[in-house]
């Protein structure tokens, strides 16, 4: 499932309405005569071949005709159609095969150049010439191909929808390796402000992904101690050496939940608390505070170490505010919940402590009340 999902989100993150909209390429394959002789036998009556065509444009396999058996003048009137990017300079190869038991036996091919511009294939005898692992090729092949390029759409007034928010937690069964792919994914999508994993088995693959992909989308230099290093049980990947475009200037802020993934590990941690404090609140991550101390916690927070210093050594420091009761619960419909936390870290008061003029909470001890409501839009 997360594979699937990470797949359906590059697909998203690839759609680009500016490109030229692609050529659609035409090739038709009729018949031939007085091919080359593949299946012998003793007497010249039974002497005859199996033929199929394979199609090729630009080296790439994209269809075959149906095997007519003991024809050396068969008929196959085939019509595929395929896109292609620059139709001018596509090469079309027509390759015919003996269709045996186990094997073929190549009879030639035809190549189809400079290829014209229309709806219909323009299809006319050519020669079946010989290849390097077919030397007595013969007889003619009656085919021919054309492209024609779609009107190009006006721009549509409909923008494609774009995805916010994404939670998936509770499902653990995802796994580590499947959260990595789906996370990097993830954090490519220029409009995701949250993405929620926790408790689906996220370890260190999912953290090391997220930091890679997060230094690119808030354009942090990744540190050289990073490179080459893969995460525990991960396998070597190919590098994707193609050009990337630039991530959107500001990246939007990144909200990521990954608490309850006790396997995510320091390491991990380490790099993503690296890129959330670089990111300069842009990121924020959260991780099971159990697995950090208050200054990564504050890291993850996405403070730089400026701010940190401040929450740590304020010197103004008060209790934590008592939350004001739950109001009453509406007669109409079921009552009003108070969002709960068992105990608190410095990177749960830093963005409140920083937002304030005049008080600064208690950050020298955990404290047992209820977390205070907090308006995280100013953030």
């Amino acid at each position: 499932a997360a594979y699937v999902i990470a797949a359906g989100l590059d697909a998203h993150n690839n759609v680009n309405e500016n490109e030229e909209p692609l050529s659609l390429l035409s090739i038709s394959v009729q018949k031939a005569e007085n091919l080359v002789i593949k299946d012998w036998a003793l007497q010249s009556k039974n002497r005859s071949s199996d033929p199929y065509v394979v199609v090729k444009v630009d080296g790439k396999k994209v269809g075959k005709t149906q095997v007519v058996k003991k024809n050396l003048s068969p008929e196959w009137n085939y019509v595929v159609e395929c896109e292609v990017r620059a139709p001018q300079d596509s090469v079309v190869e027509l390759k015919i095969w003996d269709k045996d038991l186990a094997t073929s036996d190549a009879m030639g091919a035809v190549i189809l150049r400079d290829l014209p511009r229309g709806e219909e294939p323009v299809v006319e005898w050519r020669d079946v010439e010989c290849t390097s692992d077919c030397k007595d090729a013969s007889g003619r092949l009656y085919c021919g191909a054309a492209w024609s390029k779609p009107e190009r759409k006006p721009p549509s007034s409909t923008k494609r929808r774009h995805l916010e928010v994404l939670v998936l937690k509770d499902n653990p069964d995802l796994g580590d390796r499947g959260c990595a792919a789906l996370a990097k994914a993830a954090a490519a999508t220029p409009s995701l402000s949250r993405l929620d994993l926790a408790r689906c088995g996220c370890g260190p693959q999912t953290g090391f992904a997220l930091a890679d992909e997060l230094c690119f989308q808030f354009s942090v230099e990744r540190p050289r101690a990073w490179i080459g290093v893969r995460a525990p049980g991960a396998e070597e990947e190919e590098l994707d050496t193609k050009p990337r475009p630039p991530p959107p200037d500001p990246r939007p802020h990144l909200s990521i939940g990954l608490s309850r993934n006790f396997e995510l590990g320091n390491d991990a941690i380490n790099r993503l608390a690296y890129v959330a404090e670089r990111s300069k609140y842009r990121l924020g991550v959260e991780c099971s505070s159990d697995l950090y101390g208050d200054e990564a916690g504050l890291m993850l927070a996405g403070l730089p170490a400026k701010d940190r210093r401040f929450v740590i050594s304020s010197k103004t420091v008060v209790e934590a505010p008592v939350p004001a009761p739950a109001p009453a619960a509406i007669a109409e419909g079921p009552p009003v919940d108070l969002m709960h936390k068992a105990r608190w870290t410095k990177a749960d008061y830093a963005l409140m402590t920083l937002e304030s003029d005049s008080v600064t909470y208690d950050l020298s001890r955990p404290s047992q009340v209820s977390r205070p409501s907090f308006d995280h839009s100013t953030v």
